[in-house]
């Protein structure tokens, strides 16, 4: 049975360790955000604007099949050049992605998405010489590098967001060992 000394010892020493705890809590939360919390923000911002891309590919192709079904000449003449248009805007807007991408030092999810800029060119050349099957195939591989990118950069998200939990875990370790080694001293 413990004597009444140490109880008394024992109840002060939780007390210590629960304000201790309540400051680690609070550290935690209040602490500013690591470069890791940032690349994983921006990062996952990245990773919704090709999701972005993606979908006006797609909306892009189903309009090139619209355009090949038209019978009137003038009116498919007229649905082409608007989508040699935003098919301009997109790659124009994948580009500018795949720099971001360089600045995440996402190396994978870059080449794809430069990938798909350089075959919506094709694409647009393709459209320029009256070749819609052409342009069709190049367009199909643009949407699938698309999705490819967005695959590599959620995978490397992952591994970053491995990399914070881990920097995270190290600083609770590192302060509880620190205020272990004060209540011990």
């Amino acid at each position: 049975m413990p004597r009444p000394d140490n109880i008394g010892r024992e109840k002060t020493q939780q007390q210590q360790v629960l304000r201790a705890l309540d400051k680690l809590k609070n550290d935690l939360r209040d602490r500013k955000p690591s470069d890791l919390e940032s690349m994983v923000k921006r990062q996952k911002k990245e990773e919704d604007e090709l999701e972005s891309l993606e979908k006006r590919q797609e909306t892009l192709n189903k309009k090139l099949d619209e355009a090949q079904s038209e019978k009137d000449p003038q009116k498919r003449e007229e649905t082409l050049q608007q989508l040699r248009k935003e098919q301009r805007q997109l790659q124009d807007d994948i580009e500018d992605s795949v720099r971001r991408l360089r600045k995440l030092q996402a190396k994978k999810s870059g080449d794809a998405a430069r990938r798909a800029a350089e075959e919506l060119e094709r694409a647009e050349n393709a459209l320029d010489a009256g070749d819609a099957e052409g342009a069709e195939r190049e367009m199909t591989e643009a949407l699938d590098d698309l999705k490819q990118a967005r695959r590599e950069l959620a995978e490397e998200r992952q591994r970053t967001e491995m990399k914070l939990a881990q920097e995270l875990l190290e600083k609770i370790g590192n302060d509880i060992h620190a205020r272990i080694a004060r209540q011990q001293g």
